[in-house]
């Protein structure tokens, strides 16, 4: 592999769709959607049963409005992923999860 090459996939990283969930919310206060993603290398908690065995893992994020529509309300989500990464479980607080239909 030459050094173009290697550079080239060093800097490319993964796809988006494998490490990086995006994350759109909507505000029930004020209706501003919200958006973020979850690093899933990174910004994960490790979930740990009785005996030290990885179950799981769990990530909170808490979004706040820019403002632009009078609105700083803050969206609270909590998000619960299986021992490979895959989530399993996801709850809102302060709004709704606005899926994509593109």
């Amino acid at each position: 592999m030459g050094i173009g090459a290697f550079l080239s996939r060093l800097f490319q990283g993964k796809r988006e769709g494998t490490r990086f969930l995006p994350i759109r919310v909507r505000s029930a206060r004020c209706g501003e959607i919200l958006e973020t993603h979850v690093d899933l290398h990174n910004d994960l908690s490790v979930r740990f049963d009785e005996r030290g065995r990885v179950t799981g893992y769990y990530v909170r994020k808490l979004l706040q409005g820019s403002g632009r529509h009078r609105c700083f309300d803050t969206v609270e989500v909590e998000l619960l992923f299986d021992a490979h990464r895959n989530l399993v479980e996801r709850h809102i607080h302060g709004g709704e999860f606005v899926e994509d239909t593109a």
